[in-house]
């Protein structure tokens, strides 16, 4: 229940926001939330893609949604499958692409940034950033924000929110 009041956070925000702006002013507000998970690095204002090295895989933040190849063929899904096995995301390196279908220059990704498959590059995490610019006005350490808005998901071992790290229901995401 306490995840899905979560998720329904910046629904409600943008709810009350939309109210509150005078209907005679016909002003026009673009927000542009951009969530990164709690296992992101820190640094950026906005992120498209995580490519994930060691795996090749990429995440897709916008949609929260892993792309990975199936078969030749890109798949989003919620989660990897099974054969990824268990990921730690917070440790493992993540490097921030922003090209709309960055999955599409992956080869040129897996050769460029073969060097980090094997770890020894550590990365500094949103989680354990101790900056304003991750922590939410109201209070709270570990509960991040980016661009003003808050998180929708919570913090725990993988992006899927109450999944167990690495778990995988399948490819059952559709197909790119």
């Amino acid at each position: 229940m306490k995840t899905q009041l979560q998720s329904l956070r910046p629904v409600l925000f943008n709810l009350i926001l939309s109210l509150s702006i005078p209907l005679a002013t016909k002003a026009q507000v673009n927000i542009n939330i951009n969530l990164q998970p709690a296992w992101g690095p820190v640094g950026y204002d906005y992120v498209e893609y995580y490519y994930l090295p060691e795996y090749e895989v990429y995440y897709y933040v916008p949609s929260h949604r892993f792309v990975y190849l199936d078969g030749g063929r890109w798949v989003f899904g919620a989660s990897l499958p099974s054969r990824y096995g268990i990921i730690d995301y917070y440790s493992t390196y993540k490097v921030v692409i922003n090209k709309p279908r960055a999955y599409h220059g992956f080869y040129n990704h897996r050769v460029h940034y073969a060097k980090y498959k094997h770890g020894g590059h550590s990365q500094i995490i949103i989680r354990d950033d101790h900056s304003p610019k991750y922590s939410r006005p109201y209070g709270g350490r570990n509960q991040r924000i980016q661009g003003n808005q808050p998180q929708s998901r919570p913090r725990s071992n993988s992006p899927q929110g109450n999944q167990q790290k690495g778990g995988g229901r399948g490819n059952g995401g559709r197909k790119h």
